[in-house]
């Protein structure tokens, strides 16, 4: 035991305490030490201190409730309010500027509680730099656009029209628009006296290439709800017979008109196909299988003509194929527009024959 020393200690200054630490704890805790005591932390006769207030009770029933003190115990402490503007000790503000780190809760009700830190945001994406524009944008923009018009222009896609003097094995537009004029001179309904005019013309122009055309007369009726219409229609037919007939191909259109129309397009333009397209076929080689040509009646009153020939004319069971050319919509070429699911083979021969298909 006499070879036991204690440990140096470290003084004040190593621990960091100045005087103003000294003053914050001789005020809190003054009234704990002695005279001996406070002296030997100063050094000096400290001062005395004033007797602390007594707080008035806030009720009758909260200082009835209050336990007397023992004889043998201290009162506990209560905490000094801090008067308002006091200066808060050094110590203190340098811990309060500094915070401690706590861990963040990962689990339990304190990771529950704990609150979620508002994510941090992106920094903005530095823009791209745009491509430098040139003079030459503009233009070769519109150069672009006006090429791209003319590639997928209908006039790439039709012949150039054949003037009158063409060689006779060549489709002509200007001998089928001769045809036009004298079909369109004025309105046809059906029933009217111009559609007897029209319907004779065709005639004649039939027997000019050296056909034989007819005229079927039957009576169509179609029903609809409670309306029934029915005509008597008067179809032109004729027949180009061919070399080796295996079926016969059938080639139509209608040459009545709708009310006040002169029906130059529809379908007037369809006849004079026909008559132009017979007069080049006749100077060419033959056909193999016969050519059945029928001009209907009162097609726009619900293709009553075409209804009559189907049902009543015994050339109908020899057609293999048909050929229809009628008016769709009020300008352009003329193209294939429909046909059915099992005809395919009938497009192809179309491709194969058609230099503009």
């Amino acid at each position: 035991m006499s070879d036991f020393k204690l440990p140096d200690l470290p003084s004040d200054e190593d621990l960091g305490i100045d005087d103003d630490d000294l003053e914050e704890f001789i005020e809190d805790e003054g009234s704990e030490l002695s005279a001996a005591e406070m002296e030997a932390l100063l050094g000096e006769t400290p001062k005395p201190k004033p007797p602390p207030k007594k707080r008035a009770p806030t009720s009758a029933a909260s200082a009835q409730d209050a336990p007397p003190a023992s004889s043998g115990e201290k009162p506990a402490k209560k905490p000094r309010a801090r008067e308002a503007g006091a200066k808060k000790p050094r110590w203190w503000s340098r811990k309060k500027k500094k915070p401690q780190e706590q861990p963040a809760a990962t689990e339990g009700p304190a990771a529950a509680a704990a609150p979620e830190e508002p994510a941090k945001p992106k920094p903005p994406r530095p823009a791209e730099p745009e491509a430098p524009r040139t003079k030459w944008r503009g233009p070769a923009t519109l150069a672009f656009l006006v090429l791209a018009a003319w590639m997928s222009s209908a006039a790439r896609s039709v012949p150039s029209p054949q003037p009158a003097n063409a060689p006779d094995t060549v489709f002509s537009s200007a001998r089928a628009m001769s045809h036009v004029v004298e079909i369109a001179r004025t309105a046809h309904p059906p029933g009217s006296p111009e559609h007897d005019r029209v319907r004779s013309y065709v005639m004649d122009e039939l027997r000019d290439l050296g056909l034989e055309p007819a005229v079927q007369t039957a009576t169509s009726m179609i029903r609809g709800g409670t309306l029934i219409r029915a005509v008597t229609a008067r179809n032109i037919v004729a027949r180009m017979p061919g070399t080796d007939n295996t079926g016969a191909v059938l080639v139509t259109a209608h040459y009545d008109g709708r009310e006040l129309a002169r029906a130059a397009g529809d379908d007037g333009s369809g006849v004079v196909s026909i008559l132009e397209s017979l007069r080049a076929l006749r100077g060419s080689a033959p056909l193999r299988n016969d050519l059945i040509v029928l001009i209907t009646d009162a097609e726009e009153l619900g293709r009553l003509g075409a209804r009559a020939f189907v049902n009543d004319h015994p050339w109908m069971d020899e057609v293999q194929a048909v050929i229809s050319i009628e008016m769709r919509g009020s300008g352009g070429p003329s193209i294939m527009f429909e046909t059915g699911a099992e005809y395919g083979w009938i497009a192809r021969a179309y491709k194969a024959g058609a230099p503009f298909p």
